[in-house]
């Protein structure tokens, strides 16, 4: 089992090793949740349409107003709980959505560059539970 690390230049690169369901644990080897979902940002975007690099989740997604990605995005900040500086933040770098697997506390995300690697085992987070951003 070997650890990815995230290095600078890395992080579009480490997203494509997080897959759904998997465990998800803090700096402190915490067990914090599971990846609910994930998306690569609006510059995995842009490079989808021009062709220089590979994006995906495994499900069907576009780029543009409509279908399968606007319906996941409207639904993953459906409550708009979040300030508009860390929707965008969100949109523009990508992310994964921790589901904490409590009934106490709602989704939690983190950012590519938050992630220190992942294995077969999970992802591990670079900071605490309480340093991500919270629904």
């Amino acid at each position: 089992m070997t650890m990815r690390q995230n290095e600078s230049g890395q992080s579009r690169s480490i997203m494509s090793m997080v897959r759904t369901g998997m465990a998800v644990y803090d700096a402190n080897g915490d067990h914090i949740g599971k990846v609910e979902d994930l998306y690569f940002g609006a510059d995995a975007d842009a490079s989808l349409l021009d062709a220089s690099g590979a994006a995906t989740t495994g499900m069907a997604r576009t780029t543009r107003g409509g279908g399968v990605l606007d319906d996941l995005l409207r639904a993953v900040f459906a409550d708009d709980r979040l300030p508009e500086t860390l929707r965008n933040r969100l949109m523009n770098e990508g992310f994964i959505q921790i589901e904490p697997g409590t009934l106490l506390g709602g989704d939690m995300f983190a950012t590519p560059d938050q992630i220190a690697g992942v294995t077969n085992d999970g992802v591990r987070l670079s900071i605490e539970r309480k340093q991500l951003i919270q629904e």
